[in-house]
């Protein structure tokens, strides 16, 4: 695990390994089959991971993708199996139930497992009177 640094419009390519953002934005664009254009198919912030498909469907990973730094941007990189082993360990906690409890709402139903997680694991407090 180490801590990468990526210039302004640089692109992020993850392979075999994965990009926690700490500091700065990313733009992931994808070409369109039919045309030469892109089109913005998701923006990550600090918080997010580049380069995990099963939490962003694939969207920052796919082959007609690129990851282009916004700004300035600083990331923590590590193997992809080391992440995921640590990403797995957070399901141990009490959370899990708000966590499968708010995937199978009919509202959440195209949110990516990522953006669900943050909501289930950060946003969300459960208070009782």
């Amino acid at each position: 695990m180490k801590v990468k640094q990526f210039k302004y419009r640089e692109i992020i390519f993850p392979t075999d390994e994965i990009y926690v953002i700490i500091y700065g934005d990313v733009e992931v664009r994808r070409h369109e089959a039919a045309s030469r254009l892109s089109s913005i198919v998701g923006k990550y912030q600090e918080g997010h991971v580049i380069g995990v498909d099963e939490l962003d469907k694939g969207q920052s990973s796919h082959l007609e993708s690129w990851n282009i730094c916004l700004c300035e941007v600083e990331t923590i990189q590590m193997k992809k199996s080391d992440f995921l082993d640590l990403w797995h360990l957070q399901e141990l906690d009490t959370k899990v139930i708000q966590y499968n409890l708010i995937k199978v709402m009919p509202l959440f139903k195209n949110i990516s497992e990522q953006s669900l997680k943050m909501l289930a694991f950060e946003l969300v407090t459960v208070r009782s009177y």
